[in-house]
């Protein structure tokens, strides 16, 4: 059994997030899926003699499974299902995350952090190309200083934007969002203590 995905459906039963059989289920799969797609990438490498590429790939997958250790580390269940589950509920975004945080526990502010990553991902479906995959890359960082989380998302790819002056003002600011060459990026605060 995968124990990160065994841990994460521990910590749903125990957040007290009710889902359906089915949607268990299909979670399992989607991430089996995924997991059997690496082992044939890794077996290819191996019948064709390319050891370095055998290398690299595990690396990739200790580097993923590092990450989904430090996002299971967060007790913040609907915020990690919908990590988990991301891939699947946005057809045309692939996502990549990076946990900067260490000893923090997330559970009391489950709920904003939900809403408002949905927010930005709403906001990203709105105003990308449907027939376009996206790689979108998520940061979460503890700012020390001001005992704030901040969530940090970023697509690469092509984006048509008006000017960020005018999606700010509509954004009620709940989170800010910026272009920077092929690059939009958006982040907002939460406060932790």
């Amino acid at each position: 059994m995968n124990f990160p995905l065994f841990s994460a459906i521990i910590l749903i039963a125990m957040g007290g997030i009710i889902m359906e059989e089915k949607e268990v289920v299909e979670v399992l799969q989607f991430y089996r899926h995924d997991i059997m797609n690496d082992l044939q990438i890794i077996s290819g490498y191996v019948s064709m003699g390319k050891i370095e590429k055998v290398e690299q790939k595990f690396e990739e997958l200790l580097s993923f499974y590092e990450e989904e250790r430090k996002l299971m580390s967060l007790k913040a269940p609907k915020f990690i299902l919908w990590i988990i589950r991301f891939n699947n509920l946005y057809d045309n975004f692939r996502l990549t995350y990076n946990i900067h945080l260490e000893n923090t526990q997330l559970s009391m502010i489950d709920d904003i952090l939900i809403k408002r990553s949905k927010k930005v991902m709403d906001f990203f479906s709105r105003i990308t190309n449907l027939s376009t995959l996206y790689e979108v890359n998520l940061d979460l960082i503890k700012k020390r200083e001001t005992s704030q989380i901040e969530v940090k998302f970023s697509i690469d790819g092509h984006v048509e934007l008006a000017n960020s002056e005018t999606i700010n003002s509509n954004l009620e600011n709940e989170f800010h969002v910026y272009k920077r060459e092929n690059r939009l990026e958006s982040y907002f605060l939460i406060p932790i203590d």
